[in-house]
């Protein structure tokens, strides 16, 4: 979305790309009649059509803009726990396939790719500690130390990587997350 809004503006503008990516729109202060008169989602379509090929300006700033919000979007307590409860259900779910058919590897390769899929999820969320007593309060430590020992390299190692980046997290945050370092430390010593 970025490479394309990009080239529309280099295309319609003849403009540097350094350009594009430190321009911030200035706020303006527009009067009552101008905001009636400023193109809303049914008029855009027909600024286009009598501009040609070019993007008007209102049209980038919005783009720009949703890109700007796309990236801010936080993720919240629940969607986290919902990430976890799925990544235990897969897990759940790679176990009993490969116990239910361990000469066949290829009715549990859909399970495994659904939790090595859930593993990388899990990972983009460790640079933040705010989710970890989540992960502590849902045992999902837990589920990480039993991973350890996959029979699939690629889960194991990607579990080792997520338990390395926790504990780096926890061990570079703030004083109030000091106590979390120690609390992570103590659930992998229990579970020894």
């Amino acid at each position: 979305n970025l490479i394309q809004l990009c080239l529309i503006c280099i295309q319609s503008r003849s403009m540097d790309i350094k350009e594009v990516l430190a321009y911030k729109p200035a706020e303006i202060v527009k009067s009552k009649r101008e905001n009636e008169s400023a193109p809303n989602s049914e008029s855009e379509p027909a600024a286009k059509k009598v501009r040609g090929a070019e993007t008007s300006d209102y049209e980038i700033l919005r783009m720009i803009e949703s890109l700007e919000t796309d990236e801010n979007d936080r993720i919240d307590n629940s969607a986290v726990k919902k990430i976890v409860t799925a990544f235990q259900k897969r897990l759940l779910r790679n176990r009993e396939m490969r116990i239910k058919f361990s000469d066949m590897a290829d009715k549990f390769m859909e399970s495994e790719l659904e939790l090595f899929e859930s593993v990388q999820e899990i990972s983009s969320l460790m640079s933040s500690v705010e989710f970890f007593p989540i992960f502590i309060d849902m045992r999902a430590i837990h589920s990480f130390v039993e991973l350890l020992s996959h029979e699939n390299s690629d889960i194991a190692s990607s579990i080792t990587a997520v338990i390395q980046e926790m504990l780096d997290t926890a061990s570079n945050a703030a004083d109030d997350a000091e106590g979390m370092c120690d609390a992570i430390v103590e659930v992998l010593i229990e579970l020894q």
